[in-house]
């Protein structure tokens, strides 16, 4: 279903132009009064069921692809310079050894992941390098990556060295200090900032409690809108990752806080380099940020928040009938908000609400509308847009009967995905407790209830194709839960590893984006694109030319190889 939406704005001032190719092909997107001349770049569907009795309308959102040319290749699209701040930690206990082959250090396998960006980010792409133990150090300032620059950078990787504990608070303040430039370079350059943080312990030193750490960071980042003139959305997103060995409590939360991404627990057994370059491969396809969505309950259509998940920052608010209003207006009664960091290209985000319709529905509702759901995004050519939708009641159905299959098969593929996210949210508390007989409990019980859900909703589908493709999700779930419920119950496993497993599982399926390979299932990872897989692939073919260079045993990359020949095969399928 195409947009109907209307565009507010040119590029927004916190937005940083660069001279080059980039600004280049904004100025050709836009006209001569600097309003974007191109369609919109963002999709909307919804999809209306009432299944158990319960009435939902699910708002798909889906970047769209470039058009293609007369030779029916796909325009190119100017990709906003990057800006990203690798934080390493580099405490004492980065010296030892990492992975099946214990010939490196894990300190020395993150160089190996930092010349593998340094050689693979683009030179109008700027890179800072910080690292923390007791107190935070700048080894590469931020600076565009020109080939001289690369040189200078991989120079001072060579001379990073472990050093104190692991004070995490002082390396994301220092990496938060590298996006306060000048006034008069900011108003000249576009930017995507972004900071990686990698570590292998718990905090134990500067600010260690969630709450103030998060108040700290948003002070932070104030302070540079104010000083750089950004505008108020300004934001730099946060990519969180860490190894086993301790609590992820603090790091996970701050790149739940800071991003969209999903949190990265890195496994021995997969390639720790390749897996630290997905969040920076998603960033470099993302086609869609800065998603700001609203959606409202019309004409006294309330939220059954009881049935709905809470994701993307969901705030709720009932608003009050204005007595001024017009008999036949149509009124705001309830209002949702939430927002999206960005969205890359083949990919979706999922927005599901559950409503409470009024009394006498079928006589108040007839012919008016149920809900609107409004985004503001900015889109590659950094342009803002704005545009809306409305549900009509008409469109939802009164009986379970009268719904329509696609859209049941699409609902049940997303409360299948709900259902395990509240599942694992479940185990990990649960975990926390030193509980694993009940966290055990509650997968297996979902586990159940899926495969029962599928039944229920198989009842639906007269498509061989739509319950083929159910099945195959359902399957996919089951898998992953099954796993963890296999090293919840394995007591060789550390309790917080668990924690650390499950969440990044949860977090991938909440947020509807991968994460390191090791989360998933063996045949069973989800989330995937032909553009990262593609891009996956060189990599991995670069990275093991370093592997044999030092020696080292290329048996990880080996298997990460089968997972991309699986990925490809599936998605070419």
């Amino acid at each position: 279903m195409a947009w109907n939406g209307t565009t507010s704005s040119g590029p927004s001032r916190n937005t940083l132009r660069d001279a080059g190719s980039v600004a280049a092909a904004i100025a050709e997107a836009q006209n001569s009064d600097g309003k974007p001349e191109r369609e919109q770049t963002l999709n909307i569907q919804y999809f209306c069921t009432k299944l158990r009795d319960k009435v939902k309308v699910l708002f798909q959102l889906e970047p769209l692809e470039p058009p293609k040319n007369i030779y029916g290749k796909r325009e190119a699209v100017p990709q906003i310079p990057m800006r990203i701040v690798f934080v390493l930690d580099v405490s004492h206990s980065m010296a030892e050894p990492y992975g099946s082959d214990t010939k490196l250090s894990k300190l020395e396998r993150i160089k190996l992941f930092a010349k593998l960006l340094i050689n693979t980010i683009g030179h109008e792409d700027n890179l800072s390098i910080v690292t923390f133990g007791t107190t935070a150090e700048v080894v590469v300032p931020l600076k565009k990556m020109s080939s001289d620059n690369k040189q200078h950078a991989l120079r001072q990787i060579e001379g990073i060295s472990v050093r104190g504990v692991t004070n995490l608070s002082a390396g994301i303040f220092a990496a938060i200090d590298q996006f306060n430039i000048n006034v008069t370079f900011a108003k000249n350059r576009s930017f995507n900032d972004n900071i990686i943080i990698f570590t292998d312990g718990m905090a134990n030193e500067g600010i260690t409690e969630t709450d103030e750490l998060i108040r700290e960071i948003q002070k932070k980042i104030k302070v540079i809108k104010e000083e750089c003139h950004y505008e108020s959305d300004y934001v730099i997103k946060f990519s969180a990752l860490g190894t086993g060995g301790f609590m992820p409590e603090l790091l996970y939360n701050i790149g739940q806080s800071f991003s969209s991404d999903a949190f990265f627990f890195l496994n021995e057994d997969a390639s720790i380099e390749l897996d630290l370059m997905l969040p920076i491969l998603l960033k470099q396809n993302c086609a869609v940020d800065s998603l700001k969505v609203t959606v409202s309950g019309l004409n006294g259509v309330l939220f059954d928040y009881a049935g709905m998940p809470c994701e993307y920052g969901m705030v709720s608010e009932v608003c009050e009938k204005d007595p001024a209003a017009e008999k036949d207006a149509t009124v705001v009664s309830s209002r949702l908000s939430y927002f999206v960091y960005d969205i890359a290209y083949e990919s979706t985000r999922h927005i599901s609400c559950c409503l409470k319709l009024p009394h006498k529905h079928k006589k108040l509702l007839k012919g008016k509308q149920v809900l609107r759901i409004e985004v503001t995004y900015r889109d590659a050519f950094l342009c803002t847009r704005t545009t809306e939708k409305c549900v009509a009641y008409a469109e939802l159905p009164t009986k379970e009967n009268r719904n329509d299959e696609s859209s049941v098969l699409v609902a049940a593929r997303h409360e299948c995905r709900f259902n395990a996210c509240e599942a694992l949210e479940r185990a990990t508390q649960l975990v926390a407790k030193l509980d694993r007989t009940a966290a055990k409990d509650a997968l297996q019980t979902a586990i159940f209830n899926l495969r029962g859900f599928f039944e229920f909703v198989s009842d639906f589908c007269s498509s061989e194709e739509g319950h083929i493709e159910l099945s195959d999700w359902v399957d996919l779930l089951v898998a992953n839960l099954e796993k963890c419920d296999r090293f919840v119950g394995d007591f060789a496993v550390r309790w917080d590893d668990v924690w650390g497993r499950i969440k990044a599982l949860q977090s991938s399926l909440s947020r509807e984006v991968p994460s390191s390979t090791g989360t998933y299932a063996e045949g069973a990872i989800a989330y995937s694109s032909t553009k990262v897989t593609d891009k996956l692939q060189s990599l991995s073919d670069l990275l093991r030319e370093m592997y044999v260079a030092l020696g080292m045993c290329v048996s990880t990359l080996d298997q990460y190889q089968r997972v991309v020949e699986e990925l490809e095969t599936r998605l070419y399928d």
